[in-house]
């Protein structure tokens, strides 16, 4: 694809979304690991083999360090009962388990991008599933503004639904997928640098 060929007739938000070589794997596309699809298949399994108990222990064996992450604490949480907690931590932790799959344009994984360069985790990036097995991401990040340096949120949400990952938030999460410079080109600086 001719990126300068197509930058006549494109206005400079579409631009954004040309994938900067042809050749390169479609980042709209998040594979679904044989756990997940078992999880989506049982996915109100109440038993310890199957459903969420499986999934969270498969997530911990995956990755080690997103059963370690703080989820930071909201008012909301001090007045759940003890199982809609553990849906709150358990979509918590799912959402992280995406975030280390979803692969960013720079190269690096969404959950390294929040790790590295946002404000950290909110309590409200999180992932779940709907009746149809869709599955909702979202990340709330908080960067600065490259100019003044003030802080700014974000709301960057996915659905995927089998394998096909589609932005369903605001543009950064378009430009994320697409764009190796998108912080440059929506004007922002890394939070912590």
């Amino acid at each position: 694809m001719n990126k300068a060929l197509l930058a006549c007739c494109l206005p400079p938000l579409l631009m954004a979304a040309v994938p900067a070589k042809a050749e390169s794997a479609d980042p709209f596309t998040l594979k679904l690991e044989a756990e997940e699809a078992q999880y989506l298949n049982n996915i109100h399994c109440p038993e310890e083999n199957c459903g969420e108990k499986r999934f969270q222990r498969h997530i911990a064996s995956t990755y080690p360090d997103i059963p370690k992450l703080k989820i930071p604490k909201t008012k909301v949480m001090d007045s759940m009962g003890k199982e809609e907690l553990q849906s709150f931590k358990n979509a918590f932790y799912r959402g992280a388990y995406l975030a280390k799959r979803i692969k960013l344009a720079n190269g690096q994984s969404m959950f390294d991008f929040i790790s590295q360069c946002t404000k950290g985790f909110s309590p409200t990036d999180q992932a779940s599933y709907d009746d149809s097995r869709r599955e909702w991401v979202q990340f709330y990040p908080t960067l600065r503004q490259a100019e003044d340096g003030k802080e700014t949120s974000f709301d960057i949400r996915f659905y995927r639904d089998g394998e096909k990952l589609t932005n369903s938030g605001q543009i950064l999460g378009q430009r994320m997928l697409t764009d190796p410079d998108f912080l440059k080109g929506e004007g922002l600086k890394c939070w912590k640098k």
